[in-house]
């Protein structure tokens, strides 16, 4: 079962190492170095100001339904992932 495991850990890492290795084509790098966080969004998508919504808020200019946006906020050092609660709380 452990090396089930490992080999499913290994794989995962360089199935994802070779994700950002490479371009994807059709993506576009975001990277908000003061938030610590970086992601892919499609090729004309559009970043837009969202005034107190989101850290950041991107759209596609033909279909203004498809969006994504990113929201952070501070965590007190010390605090785990089960002291946050789950994704439905």
């Amino acid at each position: 079962m452990l090396r089930i495991a490992a080999a499913m850990v290994i794989g995962l890492t360089l199935m994802l190492q070779g994700c950002v290795s490479t371009p994807t084509s059709g993506l576009q790098s975001y990277a908000d170095q003061y938030g610590g966080f970086e992601f892919m969004y499609p090729t004309g998508w559009a970043e837009v100001e969202v005034p107190g919504a989101a850290d950041v808020v991107f759209h596609d200019i033909i279909n203004d339904t498809e969006n994504v946006s990113v929201v952070s906020s501070e965590v007190p050092e010390g605090t785990s992932l089960q002291d946050l609660g789950s994704p439905t709380e």
